[in-house]
């Protein structure tokens, strides 16, 4: 599979489950087609272009990616999916271009448990006329559609071998209460770490305590403190080690909202030499819906004690309040460098009405977070909706309906890297969009 490849799929879609039985792959509603253009010395140059098209269901059923070479559009790779009937994913096939057809490359299998909660996600590559098996993940679920395990095993010459493995436990209230990881032995497992979770009254994460596997018993690792202001944002988090007996301190995160409890600055600290030493910070602005319009970073110099450049994004967006253009930018001769930029494009489905003039007032606590956090609507009646959650390149993490009425929404998200997402409520007549920053 070639990287440009990879790299081209990756920045609109990602394959991901919310809940049990919700395999998704579902870009933004109505994206058609993306294209990618790269700055090469002193002018634009064409990258990456998808074309999607959709089942009656609106789900993706072929993407095609082409890639700017020698004046012209040319065939690089295809992704064709098929659904089941309760519209989950079945099989994702991607196959290449060899300059005079199609030809298989890799695919993914799925599996569903009818009498137990969970799946089977078996990823194969095509090699000499055949597929073989490299890799399977087995995710098993709560009658809460809760994560419990994600047992991943590696394929070698049609036999399998335990790999990693991840175990969640829940409080009644559905809160994390502790997470365990395992390393695979051969067909044995070996318990490496463990992490429990402790909460407040108002269920707000306020500490995670950390232990590594020992041979007499579990070790004290380290330990993340939490805090949050009035509004249930969370502004603090400190790191600690333990060392000798004691915790000491590793580093700490410093998080600023705007009055609409947007996030507007992150700034990261390290422990040296006694005293808290900058590390780097994102900030980031939004336009008068709440959407995203640039997010910054900038290092900090430890020798003339200065924050330095480091890169900038920025966001375009339609009357429906979708993405139409990302601008990236990097530091260059103390001059903003343009690096890429994409553009969006959409087929018209269910406008939102008058979306300009009706704001949801929305929290998200704690955030950043784990990957595990709360949606907070008000108290009061409204139409049900949809929530999405992608990343800064568009990419779908998280997809869920909202029924009438609904005034908490709790999200886990287990199998992301951290980084900042974009999660967006729609209604028929309203629609709010927050930056959710997930870090571990």
């Amino acid at each position: 599979m070639s990287s440009r490849k990879s790299y081209a799929l990756c920045f609109v879609l990602l394959f991901l489950w919310p809940a049990y039985g919700a395999a998704q792959l579902i870009p933004y509603e109505g994206l058609s087609g993306v294209r990618q253009d790269l700055w090469e010395e002193t002018s634009w140059t064409g990258g990456d272009s998808l074309e999607i098209t959709y089942n009656e269901a609106r789900l993706p059923v072929t993407i095609k990616v082409l890639t700017f070479d020698e004046g012209e559009w040319r065939n690089s790779d295809l992704l064709l999916a098929e659904y089941n009937a309760e519209q989950q994913p079945e099989k994702l096939l991607t196959q290449e271009w060899n300059n005079e057809q199609w030809e298989n490359a890799e695919q993914e299998i799925y599996y569903y448990g009818t009498s137990e909660k969970y799946y089977i996600q078996t990823f194969q590559r095509w090699e000499e006329g055949r597929w073989n098996s490299i890799r399977r993940d087995t995710r098993r679920f709560n009658d809460q559609e809760l994560l419990i395990e994600w047992a991943i095993e590696d394929g070698y010459d049609n036999y399998w071998n335990n790999s990693r493995r991840y175990s969640y436990s829940y409080n009644e209230k559905g809160n994390r209460t502790e997470y365990r990881y395992d390393l695979g032995m051969g067909s044995e497992w070996m318990y490496l770490r463990q992490t429990l979770y402790t909460y407040d009254t108002l269920d707000r994460l306020i500490l995670e305590t950390t232990y590594d596997h020992s041979p007499v018993e579990p070790r004290l690792s380290m330990q993340s403190v939490y805090q949050y202001d009035e509004r249930n944002n969370q502004t603090h988090e400190l790191s600690q080690r333990w060392v000798e007996d004691q915790w000491q301190n590793s580093h700490q995160y410093l998080t600023y909202y705007d009055t609409r409890n947007n996030e507007t600055l992150y700034v990261s600290q390290n422990w040296l030499e006694a005293q808290w030493e900058n590390s780097y910070l994102f900030r980031s602005g939004y336009d008068d819906h709440d959407n995203l319009i640039f997010l910054e970073s900038q290092d900090w110099a430890i020798w003339d004690s200065t924050w330095i450049n480091d890169f900038r994004t920025t966001f375009e967006y339609n009357d429906d309040n979708l993405p139409t253009l990302r601008s990236s930018f990097l530091w260059y001769n103390d001059v903003w460098e343009p690096s890429e930029r994409v553009y969006y494009y959409y087929e018209i489905v269910n406008k939102v009405a008058d979306n300009r003039l009706a704001r949801i007032p929305v929290r998200v606590y704690p955030n950043p977070n784990d990957g595990q956090f709360t949606l907070e609507l008000p108290a009061g009646e409204r139409d049900s909706g949809r929530l999405t959650l992608h990343d800064a390149s568009g990419r779908l993490i998280y997809a869920a309906p909202v029924s009438p009425g609904q005034d908490q929404i709790r999200i886990k998200l287990v199998d992301v890297p951290d980084g900042v997402y974009y999660l967006q409520l729609k209604t028929t007549q309203e629609i709010a969009t927050r930056p959710v920053m997930i870090r571990r």
